[in-house]
């Protein structure tokens, strides 16, 4: 089954820009706007224009984020997965191409993120929630691991992460 379903990537094509997190080695964190997506299938390919940071942190540490929020759609998902770099691929061309259709000239695409989704947690708490929040520790011997996961406490989220904290 698909994690991307196409409501999603219909919410992501309208958003327009996404934010894309990353870290480096050290720990030492970057989000930047994406304005260059393509969505297929599980994977978010996004356009190196002039990303420096954002590409020197993914060849340190290829564990990302993305964000996928705007008041238009009335959602917020945030994606996680793994990032590799490509270049002079089908789908490097693909991006290319889009770009050079979008601005003829202006897109540099020197390569291309291929981001493999491997999670998708919704960051909406529900209708008038911003007070409210319960939380669910887990221990260190959870089999979930280090997480505790901050769930929504309205029924209609009541079972949806809303991102998960380190404890």
């Amino acid at each position: 089954m698909a994690l991307i379903t196409p409501e999603l990537k219909e919410q992501m094509a309208k958003v327009g820009v996404l934010h894309l997190a990353t870290a480096s080695k050290a720990g030492v964190p970057n989000v930047a706007p994406m304005g260059a997506v393509l969505v297929e299938d599980d994977k978010v390919l996004i356009a190196n224009n002039f990303m420096n940071k954002t590409m020197a942190n993914i060849l340190e540490n290829p564990q990302v984020s993305v964000l996928v929020w705007s008041r238009d759609i009335g959602n917020c998902f945030q994606l996680k997965g793994t990032a590799e770099i490509m270049k002079d691929t089908e789908e490097h061309q693909k991006m290319r191409d889009m770009l050079e259709a979008k601005k003829p000239g202006a897109y540099p695409c020197h390569d291309l993120v291929v981001i493999s989704v491997k999670e998708i947690f919704t960051c909406m708490p529900g209708q008038n929630l911003h007070h409210s929040f319960t939380i669910g520790i887990s221990s260190r011997s959870d089999p979930t691991g280090p997480i505790c996961p901050i769930r929504a406490s309205s029924p209609e989220y009541a079972n949806e992460y809303i991102s998960p904290v380190l404890i």
